[in-house]
């Protein structure tokens, strides 16, 4: 019979460590998960949209930038438009 090398007998996984949040995402560089500043109680209509590149490009970094969804974003440019044609 030959002989059983230690490495064949596995190893042991670490025990499990519970880090808090805050101090996970301070050691990784990372922000913590917020969630958004606006939320609607009501659905929506689905409706599909084409802009020019650049200018979905910036409403997409305004919206992270305000931490809003681009929904959000498009419902608010609507109802400012909307108001200022009446």
């Amino acid at each position: 019979m030959a002989k059983r090398r230690p490495s064949a007998e596995g190893f042991q996984l670490p025990k499990k460590t519970i880090v808090p949040e805050a101090e996970a995402a301070r050691f990784t560089g990372e922000q913590p998960v917020r969630e958004s500043k606006l939320r609607r109680a009501e659905l929506g209509e689905r409706l599909t949209i084409y802009l020019p590149p650049e200018l979905a490009k910036d409403l997409r970094l305004r919206c992270v930038t305000e931490r809003r969804s681009v929904s959000d974003g498009v419902t608010e440019a609507v109802h400012t438009w909307l108001r200022v044609a009446m």
